[in-house]
């Protein structure tokens, strides 16, 4: 059911809406947010961003700007997932999401390996340099392989900030 529909039924705004469904039919709030995405509806987006609940299907309807705000948010409750999501972003991450994505990462080295990170350096800003060096896994047993991986991340992105610096010279 379109969105649209929802506003000439109830003669309301979209907040007024989703404000509604999240009062008296929440289990119904994720069928009205994929209704959303489906219909492209861009304008309804910002009245879910406040919810505990992701919606990977919003990154690609926000700007650069909020949709790394989205993810941020999204970070901490659905790690995985939410990395999914932003390694489909064409643009490169903001340094914050970058270095709060490694600290998550760093607690799975086998998923987030070298081979991971040289498909994706060009995501990661060489801003994020200064940082990944205090980055370590909260597990003991993967502080070994995630050093490894760390030491090659650190070598691309000083390569990066390299090709970088004799491009923009």
């Amino acid at each position: 059911m379109p969105p649209a529909f929802w506003e000439d039924q109830f003669e309301a705004t979209p907040i007024q809406i989703v404000e509604y469904f999240e009062k008296y039919a929440p289990a119904m709030v994720p069928a009205l947010a994929n209704a959303v995405a489906k219909f492209g509806q861009k304008n309804w987006v910002p009245f879910f961003l406040g919810q505990n609940m992701f919606y990977p299907d919003f990154v690609e309807m926000l700007s650069g700007r909020e949709q790394e705000k989205y993810l941020l948010k999204a970070l901490s409750n659905d790690p995985q997932n939410t990395i999914a999501h932003a390694i489909r972003i064409s643009d490169e991450w903001g340094t914050e999401f970058a270095v709060a994505a490694l600290l998550k990462m760093a607690n799975w080295p086998y998923e987030y390996n070298r081979g991971f990170f040289t498909r994706y350096i060009s995501l990661v800003p060489v801003g994020a340099l200064k940082h990944v060096e205090n980055i370590t896994s909260q597990q003991v047993n993967l502080q070994p392989t995630w050093d490894k991986t760390r030491n090659h991340l650190i070598n691309l992105l000083d390569l990066k900030q390299q090709t970088l610096k004799a491009f923009n010279a």
